[in-house]
């Protein structure tokens, strides 16, 4: 009887978790609940159950299946409970439909506000779901986003980004960066509208900063592909290597800018990073490109052609992108160095 009642303390029975499971996805898809809040639900399911049962030994031994039945009816009572909590309290529009999801939460560093019309602000954390209509206030933070439509954003701290929708940003002021994927494949470009102009992407890595002092308020950097902005019913068109620069005034100034370097420091310290662990040599140094703007040269054929045989085991933990290499590649037999914005990797 002992072993008995530390099995069930310390499991739930098959029938509670399939029946807590199919109670959970009643729910419904929207608003997306998070792991942590599933958690406490099935939790608080399996509590009633143990106590249930605990009662039933108490009891005569009469109708131990009636009694086991009554149990997981508690149980499940309690979960529809806490479901019907945490969709209450989810904001909602004058139809009484809960916002789309519209972004995850992948990094965090720093304080990170989250604010929506219902919610007093709080701070996020890594993995928590972001609802349209919702606003982001980095003050020292960053952090990292992936949107519904594949498309990874970068907020910058002190910035203060407003998710109209998984395609449409308000930027307030501070700077975002975005990287709307490698691959060509259909998709909804991505818009962030600023007090100043409008920055509509083609397919490409840029970055967009609203300043507040003197000099050029709005800026668009661009990393590759390109952007249009509209400005006072002018539309200009930034290309890869190239900066534009919006004043208040209505006057607009280009320069080039490398791709990679200083400009794009702060994108790197807000990187969710990059898991090693079975992955090809290739598809690291692809996402060591992505992240830092180089360019990766192989010292020689044999190599390139071998770089998606070349499979990685462990992990980089923080290291960052501009630093991964050098920590990886030894341990694959090889070797990396910088020229001119380019990583070259060559066998020892």
């Amino acid at each position: 009887m002992q072993e008995q009642d530390q099995k069930i303390d310390g499991n739930s029975p098959p029938e509670e978790e399939e029946s807590v499971r199919r109670l959970l996805e009643m729910a419904g898809p929207r608003p997306l609940i998070p792991q942590e809040d599933l958690d406490a639900i099935a939790e608080a399911a399996r509590s009633a159950w143990r106590e249930q049962i605990r009662s039933g030994r108490q009891a005569p031994a009469r109708r131990p299946l009636r009694t086991a039945w009554m149990a997981l009816a508690a149980a499940l009572i309690v979960a529809v409970g806490l479901v019907w909590w945490w969709v209450s309290r989810a904001p909602r529009d004058a139809a009484g439909v809960p916002p789309p999801t519209v972004a995850r939460v992948e990094a965090v560093t720093g304080p990170v506000q989250l604010k929506t019309n219902t919610d007093e602000a709080r701070t996020i954390t890594t993995g928590e779901l972001i609802l349209q209509g919702a606003a982001l206030h980095t003050d020292n933070g960053k952090a990292a986003l992936r949107l519904a439509g594949g498309a990874t954003v970068r907020l910058d701290a002190e910035s203060r980004l407003r998710f109209a929708s998984a395609t449409v940003l308000d930027l307030e002021h501070g700077a975002l960066y975005v990287d709307t994927g490698a691959g060509p494949r259909p998709r909804t470009a991505i818009e962030v509208r600023t007090p100043i102009g409008t920055v509509r992407d083609i397919g490409t890595q840029f970055a967009v900063r609203v300043a507040d002092h003197e000099k050029a308020v709005l800026s668009v950097q661009v990393r590759t592909g390109a952007v249009l902005t509209r400005h006072r019913g002018r539309t200009y068109r930034t290309q890869a290597g190239e900066e534009l620069a919006l004043r208040h005034d209505g006057t607009a100034e280009r320069r080039q800018i490398p791709t990679y370097g200083s400009d794009w420091e702060w994108i790197l310290a807000a990187s969710p990073g990059f898991d090693i662990e079975g992955r090809s040599l290739r598809e690291f140094l692809d996402w060591v490109s992505r992240e830092t703007g180089w360019r990766v040269r192989y010292a020689d054929a044999g190599l390139a052609d071998s770089a998606a045989k070349i499979v990685l085991h462990g992990s980089i933990g923080d290291l960052r992108a501009d630093r991964a290499p050098f920590a990886v590649l030894p341990g694959a037999g090889l070797e990396g160095r910088i020229e001119d914005g380019t990583l070259v990797v060559r066998r020892h």
